[in-house]
């Protein structure tokens, strides 16, 4: 059920994050939900869903590397630091891993433009406002998506983001010798 779940919210993340990027706008809708996704649903369920979800963006973005698998590999790794190290309660405090995860996207996404010529215009005029659009929109995306996205798990009765700490402490001691 939460793959299903999973899967449909995705869609609509690579849907949303399709047009916005059509419309000349890049938000990385898919990295912070990577990030929701690996930390409700654990690291492997995480990775299945970056490679998956990754190289759609990829495919239809036009990319000829695939530079968003990659980020949201990157980022499922960091969604498995920050669950284990820091608290994820109330959803106000997540604006700082938001930033991270659109970070971790905008900077996997610097090496593609690396090799054309007319680095240092690239950089300064089209890089960093996109680079920091990106990052005030995972600081502002990222809680409001766990709010919204934790009220319907609770009426699914689905593992919730703000409960993923508990569940994951409890499989690892079941696991100590």
């Amino acid at each position: 059920m939460i793959d299903i779940y999973f899967a449909l919210i995705f869609l609509l993340g690579v849907l949303f994050q399709l047009l916005c990027g059509g419309l000349g706008l890049y938000l990385p809708v898919v990295a912070v939900l990577v990030f929701y996704a690996a930390t409700v649903a654990g690291m492997v369920r995480g990775i299945i869903y970056a490679l998956v979800f990754g190289i759609i963006v990829d495919i239809f973005m036009g990319w000829s590397f695939p530079w968003s698998t990659l980020a949201c590999l990157a980022i499922v790794f960091f969604a498995g630091f920050w669950g284990d190290r820091q608290m994820l309660r109330p959803a106000i405090v997540n604006f700082f891993p938001g930033m991270i995860a659109a970070a971790i996207q905008g900077v996997f996404l610097l090496p593609s433009r690396m090799i054309g010529g007319g680095f240092l215009y690239f950089l300064w005029n089209i890089w960093l406002p996109v680079f920091i659009a990106g990052i005030v929109f995972g600081a502002l995306f990222l809680p409001l998506m766990v709010t919204v996205l934790d009220y319907f798990s609770f009426l699914l009765k689905l593992p919730r983001y703000q409960d993923a700490r508990k569940h994951s402490e409890s499989q690892k001691s079941r696991w100590r010798l």
